[in-house]
């Protein structure tokens, strides 16, 4: 389904013009479209035009998203915060506050950023022998409600839909929540990243459940669903040195 920038901007909060500046989009008869993929990508847009990021750094992550992948997909998101957090810790050109005019650059220098290693990790963050369960005991509650079909709005559920979103909905919160705690005590900035990541998208997804739209809101639940997988490699991809 199309999007229109605005369309993007209601789903994200990302302001027009920074939709225009940063998400590629293909142009068509009423102007620039977009794709329900490009959702998950303008919200991480977002977050770090609103941490100030460096506006080459959002352009590189950008391209990384756009780019043939290499490697599995889990890895590209990965990567898309890991960056995220370079950049939100660093110095950079800020990207102009709330207007409708286009995005300015000011230069600004702030204290050194916290230095992060990005290569494949010698061995598990502590934390992760803390995610395994959870994670095996959200998945294993969230079993139900995955049986329904992601692609039905909420004018369309059975009563048995209505029954498995409505219980679903504090179950994400409270795997949002512990995702937020674990993140506080991982030591692996990356780790740390994607599990902020996860917890930001399933709350966001569990605001949106009472009003479900597929094309709005799916990309919200695969996105944390991405993040999720990402950290299980974080956790899981190890190199003995």
């Amino acid at each position: 389904m199309s999007l229109t920038a605005d369309d993007l901007t209601r789903t994200t909060g990302l302001r027009p013009d920074l939709v225009l500046r940063f998400i590629p989009a293909t142009i068509g008869p009423a102007g620039p479209l977009y794709s329900g993929d490009h959702v998950a990508l303008a919200s991480i847009v977002k977050q770090l035009t609103d941490a100030n990021a460096d506006a080459a750094a959002i352009d590189a992550v950008v391209r990384a998203s756009t780019e043939p992948p290499r490697r599995p997909r889990r890895q590209w998101w990965w990567l898309v915060a890991a960056v995220a957090l370079i950049i939100a810790a660093g110095t950079g050109a800020l990207i102009g506050s709330a207007t409708t005019k286009p995005a300015t650059v000011t230069k600004t220098i702030t204290a050194a950023p916290e230095p992060i290693d990005a290569s494949v990790p010698a061995a598990a963050d502590p934390v992760c022998t803390k995610w395994s369960p959870l994670a095996a005991d959200y998945k294993r509650r969230r079993a139900d409600w995955e049986t329904t079909d992601p692609q039905i709005p909420v004018e369309r559920w059975t009563a048995r839909d209505r029954e498995l979103n409505i219980a679903v909905v504090p179950v994400l919160r409270s795997e949002a929540a512990d995702m937020r705690r674990l993140a506080d005590e991982a030591t692996d900035l990356g780790l740390r990243a994607v599990l902020q990541y996860q917890a930001n998208y399933e709350d966001l997804f569990a605001d949106r459940i009472p009003t479900y739209t597929p094309s709005r809101d799916n990309p919200l639940w695969q996105a944390a669903m991405d993040m999720s997988n990402a950290a299980n490699s974080l956790c899981s991809a190890t190199v003995p040195r």
